[in-house]
């Protein structure tokens, strides 16, 4: 039941019509969480801006309704109300026309809670409360209109007798699997091209193993170093312990379709413009070894986001394991070499590219990546920093069996700095190629292997 908190009394001229419009307006924002196909499951609210020549439309009202601008605009604000799991909320700004209707979600309480709720408040409510385009869309699919053959979305809507836009489809089917049919399948190449709808004898599933949901209380609003190493040390561990005896499982990450578990998982996420996007660049940002990639899937609506672990071509669980314990196992670069701090940070970040961040055998350009990806905050002049760059490399040489030099790289907004990346060539290895060298001089062509082992039979 409704609780009017608007505690405004009508003034004359708007006392009749103020009952009625009250009313009105709350039974139209209800219907509206009724009819919507996409509530994206992340969010706090669902707003809707009306200008005054919009709100007759929302307010389901025909022409010569009889209501004035003045008395429509009272009659939504008095629709403030609070519900079980939300509340109605109607604003008006001083400096602009209109008004802005908000649903908010209370504490602890979900989308589904919501459209639960506005659903039980009608006569006959739908058994799945869908919306009524999705109504006519599953009873679509479940008829023999439904070849399950590509079909164009135009004749879809023909078909189903929907209103609204062709784009909305994919919303529609996407409510259906979430509220009613998790075994209906739909495809479409493009926004607007043909689309293949059936029904499948089980649920899809994006992974093998997981999802594992882990609380790191990760913040995604921005790739920061601090949450980018948490997540990959906990993904680390956790492939480590994981049995995975196929040893080609794709690994559920994260699955999250409601705010629980989002706020169980992530202390803050990106809203508004390229939300997506931002999500995106956190993962892509995580430096991984070179035998899997984070693979992520984030849409508007209600869900999943999702983050999963495919191996790259050629390698096995066993495989990144064994890589994985072998590095557990060493000593940091540090203590294992006597590198100052700057210098082991450094050296460690190039040991963990990959081959498809070099470019040929140089790094990518220091300057981007050195706070976050590299973990340096040099106290030195921009202008200097080649100066800087090339006395770690120094250390590094010095105390290492990498071979590493500085090469200065101009690009279009200025000149950048890589690292052109060697190992150097053990005593054994220089002996053998000298040999190697010394037989091509006289037309002899000796393998490798042959030479090494005829040194090392000398040496013993």
């Amino acid at each position: 039941m409704a609780v009017d908190q608007s505690g405004v009394e009508p003034s004359e001229d708007e006392s009749a019509p103020e009952l009625p419009l009250v009313t009105l307006a709350r039974e139209a924002v209800l219907n509206r969480i009724r009819q919507a196909s996409r509530i994206d499951f992340w969010e706090e609210t669902m707003d809707w801006r009306l200008s005054p020549r919009e709100i007759p439309a929302f307010l389901g009202l025909k022409k010569g309704h009889g209501y004035s601008p003045r008395a429509l605009c009272a009659g939504l604000k008095k629709a403030k109300s609070s519900y079980d799991s939300f509340s109605i909320e109607v604003t008006t700004k001083t400096d602009e026309k209109g008004i802005e209707v908000c649903v908010r979600l209370k504490d602890g309480c979900e989308w589904q809670n919501v459209w639960e709720e506005a659903w039980r408040t009608v006569p006959t409510p739908n058994e799945h409360c869908l919306s009524d385009n999705a109504v006519k869309l599953l009873r679509w699919a479940r008829s023999g209109k439904n070849t399950g053959e590509p079909i164009d979305q135009d004749r879809i809507m023909r078909q189903a007798q929907l209103r609204g836009h062709y784009l909305e489809i994919r919303d529609c089917f996407r409510e259906i699997q979430v509220k009613a049919e998790p075994l209906l399948a739909f495809d479409r190449r493009t926004s607007g091209g043909p689309m293949t709808v059936r029904f499948c004898e089980a649920p899809g599933g994006y992974y093998d193993v997981g999802p594992l949901n882990p609380a790191l209380a990760l913040s995604l609003t921005e790739a920061k170093r601090e949450d980018l190493l948490r997540f990959r040390n906990w993904l680390y561990a956790e492939i480590r312990r994981l049995e995975l005896p196929k040893d080609n499982e794709v690994i559920g990450v994260f699955e999250i379709a409601d705010r629980r578990m989002l706020k169980s998982c992530f202390a803050s996420w990106p809203r508004g413009f390229s939300w997506d996007s931002t999500l995106r660049e956190f993962f892509k940002a995580v430096q991984v070894m070179e035998g899997f990639n984070i693979l992520t899937l984030f849409e508007q609506g209600l869900g999943p986001w999702l983050v999963g672990c495919r191996l790259s071509d050629g390698w096995t669980w066993s495989r990144v394991k064994a890589w994985l314990n072998e590095r557990e196992a060493g000593p940091p670069a540090a203590e294992k070499y006597g590198l100052s701090s700057d210098a082991a940070s450094l050296l460690e970040w190039i040991a963990d590219l990959r081959t498809d961040q070099y470019l040929g055998n140089l790094t990518p350009a220091l300057e981007e990546c050195l706070e976050r990806d590299i973990g340096l905050k040099p106290e030195w002049p921009k202008e200097n920093l080649s100066a800087y760059f090339g006395m770690l490399v120094d250390e590094i040489n010095e105390k290492t069996d990498f071979d590493l030099k500085v090469q200065p790289w101009r690009r279009h907004s200025g000149q950048a700095t890589r690292i052109q990346v060697r190992r150097k060539l053990h005593e054994l290895d220089q002996i053998v190629r000298l040999i190697q060298v010394l037989g091509a001089s006289r037309n002899q062509m000796l393998e490798p292997a042959r030479v090494r082992a005829a040194v090392e039979s000398l040496l013993s």
